[in-house]
């Protein structure tokens, strides 16, 4: 209850608004990620990149909405580098330790 899930595009502003409007949407949560694997490195730009903004934007320009909330994928932490109980306060891997599956 106080969910609304939807399928479509994050990258259509006119359905982000509309949605928005319609439900007079107070939060925006986002977990926006296509899957690695299979994904091609466009798609990948196209939601985390365009589609987050797109969800920024609507968020913005709508009055309801109060809060956003984006949940990121862990690889902005370095997935390959184990690690146990990590927090917001370690640093961050150097540039060039981190790899995803688009590092060819």
């Amino acid at each position: 209850e106080g969910v609304l899930h939807v399928q479509g595009s994050v990258t259509d502003a006119s359905l982000v608004a509309d949605l928005i409007a319609e439900h007079s949407i107070e939060a925006v949560v986002s977990s926006v990620m296509p899957d690695l694997r299979t994904a091609p490195a466009p798609a990948y730009q196209a939601s985390n990149v365009d589609g987050v903004r797109t969800l920024l934007s609507c968020a913005k320009e709508a009055a309801s909405v109060h809060s956003f909330v984006h949940i990121s994928s862990i690889a902005v932490t370095n997935h390959h580098i184990p690690s146990h109980a990590a927090s917001e306060q370690e640093p961050l891997p150097p540039p060039e330790t981190y790899a995803s599956l688009y590092d060819a």
